[in-house]
Formats: structure tokens, sequence, C-alpha cells
């Protein structure tokens, strides 16, 4: 009997698991340097050479929507949480502290004046200066803000990237403009390598002199009777060797008017970012953002990119969060696979998400509201959660592996169609994704009597697998269709992949 027990108690325990959310368990706290500061960014800093990680917090001193303006302020902590050192700076400046090419700890004070940028480089256990360089750039614009550094060790160099802002403003109207800034550290001395325009407002070093950024650039416009403010945002790819080489991935832009109510939200962007940071594997690299629309629908991107090619490998508009923003993400493990990326909602719910084909995996509440997450050298994530108190940061580990059910599927080999917006008034985009390569695909829609009421053709020797295509909501015969529910069927290679239903509406 024990030898029958055994098993079936081992594939119960098993089950269990497969069923299992996402659980955390606490590690330690962090105190704040002051109430009023918000966590912007974690990375690790091993202060005293002895091979554990510690790390730095990169601190704000208030809230500002566009994280163009605030002073900024570096905490170094140990493993415990203990505060060990600080770097105060002061209006539009800022710190990174590094190992070098030769395991030696440095640090750099970057700021800005008028239209030159300044880096300086410290040796930190004696706060030398060892050597400073600055960057002119002639035009209109004078830097603002230091908007985010990192650095990276490649070919026997310690290579700095800093993304910047330029900004100009004059009678009735305020822009700035993003860059991002290349720089190496050999023998202790600063080499300047090159700047792009459009990038560094956020970025991920994806190693070996590349990255992956996000530029912005925003306008604005005030009058006596009304006013707008127009986004503009950059995904590129960057390439660092003696200059900088970038190739743009994505880019959209809207505006919002106001002053004049109502308040009227035209194709508009927000909350526009990579959420594929702690990166694992060799996988598509995802972006996503919310777009608002007083006319059409609101709506959610997910965007998948391959990076060697570039080419977008998938995109997804589906959702389980409605309005709620993404407030930290992270790429993880699930069943053991890494090819997947978590992110928390500010509504405290959490999704993981397929890099390879975009599919929505598992769905739960989540009892913490993340801030921002770090990948440790040995793999471990910590979850940096603010205190209710705001006085500190609680930080959390994932208490054990992710599994999810054999409910959930996580490799779906059925092609997926969506259209948007859905319901529609003038027109719709039917969007749909194949792992297989496509030589012909079709979309055919159907009234509720069956009626053949439009074909759509996609026809060439080699199509990518991801594919758009809009109806203009008219029939054969170039007349619009009556209000009402359509189904529409997705051809691939001349066998039927999916079918969805849409409703046109007057």
């Amino acid at each position: 009997m024990k030898q029958i027990c055994l098993p079936v108690l081992i594939l119960i325990c098993f089950m269990s698991v497969l069923y299992a959310d996402v659980n955390f368990q606490y590690e330690f706290s962090i105190d704040k340097l002051d109430n009023d500061d918000n966590l912007e960014r974690v990375y690790l800093f091993d202060y005293d050479e002895d091979g554990i990680d510690d790390f730095a917090v990169v601190y704000d001193d208030e809230y500002c929507w566009s994280e163009l303006y605030w002073k900024k302020y570096l905490a170094l902590y140990d493993y415990n949480g203990m505060l060990v050192d600080t770097m105060y700076s002061d209006w539009e400046e800022g710190y990174l502290v590094f190992e070098n090419n030769l395991s030696q700890v440095r640090e750099i004070f970057i700021n800005t004046f008028d239209d030159s940028l300044y880096v300086t480089l410290i040796d930190y256990s004696t706060g030398n200066i060892l050597d400073s360089i600055s960057i002119f750039q002639s035009g209109e614009q004078v830097f603002g803000l230091i908007l985010q550094a990192s650095s990276e060790i490649s070919d026997n160099k310690t290579y700095l990237y800093i993304g910047a802002n330029k900004d100009s403003s004059g009678l009735g109207y305020w822009y700035c403009r993003s860059y991002l800034f290349s720089f190496y550290v050999c023998d202790d001395q600063l080499f300047y390598v090159d700047s792009v325009i459009n990038t560094g407002y956020d970025f991920i070093n994806l190693g070996s002199n590349k990255l992956l950024s996000i530029g912005l650039y925003f306008k604005d416009n005030n009058n006596s009777s009304a006013g707008s403010n127009s986004f503009d945002y950059y995904l590129q790819r960057i390439n660092v060797n003696n200059e900088i080489s970038s190739d743009l991935i994505h880019s959209t832009s809207g505006v919002v008017v106001f002053w004049s109510p109502p308040v009227e939200w035209i194709h508009c962007p927000v909350n526009y970012e990579i959420l594929t940071k702690n990166s694992l594997g060799d996988y598509p690299h995802i972006l996503y953002y919310q777009q608002y629309d007083s006319e059409d629908v609101d709506s959610v991107f997910f965007n998948a990119y391959d990076l060697d090619i570039p080419e977008m490998v998938w995109s997804k508009k589906d959702s389980l969060l409605d309005d709620s923003k993404i407030t930290a993400s992270t790429c993880v493990t699930v069943n053991d696979e890494d090819h997947y990326v978590m992110y928390f909602y500010d509504n405290n719910t959490l999704e993981i998400r397929d890099r390879v084909n975009g599919t929505i995996i598992h769905h739960q509440d989540s009892v913490l509201a993340v801030c921002d997450i770090l990948r440790k050298s040995d793999g471990e994530l910590l979850f940096f959660v603010e205190k209710d108190d705001e006085t500190g940061y609680d930080v959390y580990f994932l208490d054990g592996p992710i599994f999810v059910s054999a409910d959930e599927p996580h490799a779906q080999d059925k092609v997926i169609i969506e259209n948007f917006p859905n319901p529609f008034r003038s027109s719709t985009t039917f969007s749909f994704s194949s792992k297989e390569p496509i030589q012909n695909a079709e979309i055919k829609v159907y009234n509720i009597k069956g009626q053949l009421v439009r074909e759509l053709r996609f026809n060439a020797s080699s199509l990518p697998r991801f594919l758009e295509i809009s109806w203009d909501g008219k029939d054969i015969n170039g007349q619009k269709a009556a209000p009402g529910v359509y189904l529409y069927q997705l051809l691939i290679n001349g066998e039927h992949k999916a079918e969805r239903k849409c409703l046109l509406i007057e």
C-alpha cells in the first residue's frame, strides 16, 4: 500500500505547485533619506569589495509626472539594508558609482550648465578627482536634468552611458528633448564617444555595447485661451563603438488639449516603457504603452521586437487590467523556462506574459505594490515596495520558483487574431501573428446571416510573421456596411486558422 500512496502523494504535491500563485517573502527594509523621496532606480554596487551584493538607490525629492525636474540623491546600502553612504546632488545633477575594468571603485559626478554637459571622474575611496570632461553642444536649447546613468565593462574599457535632456522656453511655450551620451574610461581618463538625439529618457543595457532606449520630445503650449501638451516617444536600438549608431524601432505621438473644456485626448501616449528589464535569454523585447483618445476607445499596446533584425514579431492589445498602469516589470523564469516577463499594475495585480508569442499565461491579485525590481548577480530578484508610512521601502524576494497550471496555456500553437478598435465606427484594424512562415493570408468578413461582406487579402512570396490590415467598414461593392455584429475569419496558406466577432456602430 505504501508503494501506491507515495507516488500519489508526490503527484498531489506537484499539482499543488502547478496551481500555486506567485508568492513573496520579506527580506529586509531600507530607510529613505527624506519622507518626500521617491525611489527612481536601484542598481548593484559592491561598495566594500567583499564579493557580496550591495546596492545603490537613486532618489528624487518629489514626484513629477514628466520626470524632468527634481533634485537627485544617491544612497548606498549593504545587503542588510543598512545605509552606508550618501551622495547629495544639487539641482539638475547626478551621481553614478561603479567598478572599472581593474575592479577599482569609481564614481562620476554629472552636472549641466547652459549648452554643456560636465562629467567628473572620482576615486570613491579617497574622493580625489581623477579626470573631467565637458561636452559643448550649440543650439537654442540648454541642458536640463540628468535622466539616467549606467556603466558596463567591454573590450577592457569601462563605458558610461548618460541620459540627459535639453530644454527651451519662450513666450507661451516650453519644450524638452532627451539625448544619450556615451563615454569610456581607460587608465582613469575620460574619453567622449558620441551622442544621439531622441533617446536616453530611459534605457536598458543589453551588454556588449548595446542598449534599448526610449527618447522623449515634450512640448507645453500655453496661451490666454487654450493650452496643449504634445508627446513624441521613440524606441531605438543603440550600438556604441567608436561612435553611436541608432536604429528607430518604433515611434508614436499625440496631444492633449485643455483649458477649453472638455479636455481632448488625441492619440496621446502615456506610460511608455520597456518591460523586459533584468533580461533573461535571447528573446524579443517588449514595449508597453497606453493611448488615450477622446473619440475612440482608449487602448493598451504590447509590442515585441526582435532586435537582431530589427522587426516586430507580435503585437497584443489584450490585458485583464483595463486602464491600470504598470509600475514595475522584470523578466522571470516560469516552469523552468526563461521566455517570460512579469509586470505589476497600480491596482495591486500582476500578469505574466510569454515573450515568444505574447500570450498571458498567468494573472493574479498581488499584495505588493511593487515600484522597482533588481536582479542580483546570483539571479535572485528583489522587489522594492514603499512602506505604508512612506518612510522607506520593504524588500521581498520570490518565495520559491514560479509554476503555472497546465490549464493556463503557456505555449499556444494556434494563431491569435484581434481587431482594434472594437466596437468601431469608421474603420478597424485586424492584427495577427504566426509562428510559421506565411505565404498568403486573407481575412473574410461575414454578416450574421452568413453572407460574405468583404475579403481582405495579403499576397506575397514571403510575408512577415506579424501582419495588420484595416477594414473601412465597407462591403464588396464599396457601400457602407450596416451597423451590427460581423464575424471575421483568418485563413493562412489556404487553411482556416481563427475567427472572432466585431461590432460596427453608427
